[in-house]
């Protein structure tokens, strides 16, 4: 609304696609830095474990490697490795959202 708002209204369409792609482009980049980010940290996580390379390309893959060989501590590692990439990505979108904080009330206390 603040866009829309912002523009003449001849132009409010214009501005409304523009916002609308905006928000639909930097989801889509997030999710994939994101997803991108957490799957390199699972894939390091099960390196010194010697997993087979089926099992690092997914947790899907593992789960159904475990069950096929019924090995129990690949489920274990792949399942702790997950956990561990899952964690730290949504470390990393907390800082982030802490920094934007800090930084936006910087900025309209200097507007003040």
């Amino acid at each position: 609304n603040i866009v829309i708002a912002g523009v003449p209204a001849k132009r409010a369409g214009a501005a409304s696609a523009i916002q609308e792609t905006s928000s639909e482009l930097g989801g889509a980049l997030g999710i994939a830095f994101l997803g991108s980010l957490g799957a390199f940290i699972y894939k390091m996580e099960l390196e010194p474990h010697n997993v087979s390379v089926v099992a690092q390309d997914s947790l899907a893959s593992a789960v159904k490697l475990s069950r096929v060989t019924s090995d129990v501590e690949l489920l274990d590692t792949a399942t702790a490795a997950f956990t561990t990439g899952f964690s730290a990505v949504a470390a990393i979108c907390a800082v982030v959202m802490v920094l934007f904080t800090f930084w936006i009330r910087g900025k309209n206390k200097s507007k003040k």
